[in-house]
């Protein structure tokens, strides 16, 4: 989504004001009245030539500059619009219109933490709800990618449940625990797992089960701050006052903030006497570290220190990535999404930076949609918050849709807002209303990646597997690392008979991590093979797609039982 769309038109009729007609041969004023006449008709390559014979002429002219920055922005050259937009920023420091498009600039160049520090700095600027607006789109389009992005593997998929347990603030303890369960079912290595499922418990009040995952996650690390808070609630549900104070200052040595989380956050159930409830009182930033060991510092969850010793300068991807964690762990999510934007190309660091990326940026949307405070030409974009948090986290589809349903009345022009719809109704089974906000969406945007996959799914729900066809060619066009685009693809070529074209496809997704958690690739693999005659490589996926579906069944009764042996007490 665009950060900025178009040269406002107050800003347009001012420029015309002060530039004077008739536009006469090669002066300054008319080549520059000449290449605005041309901008205004979207006929930017062709408004490039005379702007830059302007600019030759008054090198600093604001006007000049941001003229020329737009245009080659949307001729598709970020590098080149760069300069002239900064320029035109250093002449007019206090307008951020400059600002606006050289995010948008360093946006297309791949260089988010340049564009979301560019964008932060016109907020701060001017923090009209022109800039709250822009910035909020650009966190939800990035929160939107790395959602997307965790659900394309294995790992990732176990980590985007536990975003969904993360991100529930309603209370919902019951989801949490199923949200946790689904995991590590999918991946029991994820560190501090066993502690969050503790936690998870605990404010079901099930203690017995949340000591069976304790003891699990002592085992593991025994240095996990969630277990530490974890003993508190145990040890003050006990009635341990001692222990439950001793424990909560080992806490507070590692991380006050951590700590204030933990007594701002007591569970229903568990008696909070004075002696603890009073202990935020005394609580105060550590001080800075003396020793350079960061990986120590970071492996005992000392955020604090790791956010005071790492400078945001910093090169090294190692230190970079637990600098980024440590301030999305002391919830500073606005300088937490720079840090992690910077190292998530990373390979080694791209799934966990997706999980705490997606985590920061749906805080920073919502934060900044509340700020907008109870302006009405901000609903729209507070609509659309709302929607986009219920679509990708809370699964709720009928709640997203009516969300979005708010957003497109007032916007209708936004192809965002109808790719969001389209998803919401598809998530709610609407199939026909799914199918024509998809198109609405394409209409207005071709590039539109979730409403071509969206298009494509209802498509292929309706049986219509030719029509599906093009729009997933599309996305993996512009997405060509999609697991789940080559897995529809493939299945969609089966259905139509081109089953050489289909296990081509499927056997691309099983390449790139299609995360199969009920055996549905194994499945449709084995369908085309036997199709293709080659029994025995079909038997062996059909063995596959029924030990995943086994195992996701075995998960879904477990996830309304208590742990063996552990009793509700």
């Amino acid at each position: 989504m665009p950060v900025a769309r178009s040269i406002p038109a107050t800003l347009i009729a001012l420029l015309c004001l002060l530039v004077p007609a008739p536009a006469i041969g090669d002066t300054f004023d008319g080549l520059l009245r000449q290449g605005l006449a041309l901008h205004q008709q979207r006929l930017y390559s062709q408004a490039i030539a005379p702007l830059e014979r302007a600019h030759r002429l008054q090198p600093l002219d604001y006007y000049a500059n941001l003229l020329l920055g737009i245009d080659y922005l949307r001729t598709g050259q970020p590098g080149k619009a760069l300069s002239f937009l900064e320029t035109a920023s250093r002449v007019r420091p206090s307008d951020a219109t400059a600002l606006g498009y050289s995010a948008e600039a360093h946006a297309a160049s791949g260089r988010m933490d340049q564009a979301l520090g560019v964008l932060q700095a016109a907020r701060r600027r001017d923090p009209s709800p022109q800039w709250r607006a822009a910035l909020i789109r650009l966190y939800l389009t990035r929160f939107r990618a790395a959602a997307h992005a965790l659900r394309l593997s294995k790992v990732g998929l176990a980590r985007s449940y536990r975003l969904q347990a993360q991100a529930t603030r309603n209370g919902n303890y019951r989801r949490q625990r199923d949200s946790l369960l689904r995991a590590y079912a999918l991946a029991p290595e994820l560190e501090g797992i066993e502690s969050e499922l503790a936690h998870a418990e605990i404010r079901q009040q099930r203690f017995e089960a949340a000591r069976h995952w304790l003891q699990r996650a002592r085992a593991r690390n025994r240095r996990d701050l969630g277990v530490i808070a974890a003993e508190v609630y145990l040890s003050a549900h006990e009635g341990d006052w001692q222990e439950a104070e001793a424990r909560l200052q080992e806490l507070e040595r590692r991380s006050p903030r951590r700590t204030r989380t933990a007594l701002a956050e007591w569970p229903d159930g568990v008696p909070l006497p004075d002696r603890l409830r009073h202990a935020a009182e005394r609580l105060s930033d550590p001080e800075p570290a003396t020793f350079s060991d960061i990986q120590t510092m970071f492996g005992s969850q000392q955020w604090e220190a790791v956010a005071a010793a790492v400078s945001p300068s910093e090169e090294d991807p190692d230190r970079l990535f637990q600098l980024g964690v440590a301030l999305a762990r002391l919830q500073q999510f606005e300088k937490a999404v720079i840090s992690l934007e910077r190292v998530r190309s990373e390979t080694r660091h791209r799934g966990e930076a997706d999980y705490w990326l997606a985590l920061s940026y749906a805080r920073l949307a919502e934060d900044e949609a509340e700020a907008l405070g109870r302006n009405r030409s901000a609903d729209p974009i507070r609509h659309a918050v709302r929607g986009e948090i219920l679509l990708r986290l809370a699964a709720d589809g009928a709640g997203a849709a009516e969300e979005y349903r708010s957003a497109v009345d007032s916007t209708p022009g936004d192809p965002a807002l109808w790719a969001g719809l389209a998803a919401a109704e598809a998530m709610a089974g609407n199939w026909d209303d799914a199918r024509e906000s998809a198109q609405k969406a394409i209409g207005l945007d071709p590039s539109r990646v979730l409403a071509l996959r969206t298009y494509a799914e209802v498509c292929m729900q309706e049986r219509d597997y030719p029509a599906a066809v093009p729009a997933l060619e599309k996305v993996l066009e512009l997405e060509s690392g999609d697991a789940g685009a080559r897995f529809l693809l493939g299945t969609a070529y089966s259905q139509t008979g081109e089953h050489e074209k289909a296990l081509v496809f499927l056997r691309a997704a099983e390449r790139h991590g299609y995360p199969d958690e009920r055996g549905r690739l194994q499945y449709m693999l084995g369908t085309v093979l036997r199709r293709l005659g080659r029994p025995e490589e079909a038997r062996v996926a059909f063995r596959r797609a029924e030990g995943l579906s086994d195992s996701f069944a075995a998960t879904s009764h477990s996830l309304a039982q208590p742990v063996a042996g552990s009793g509700q007490e």
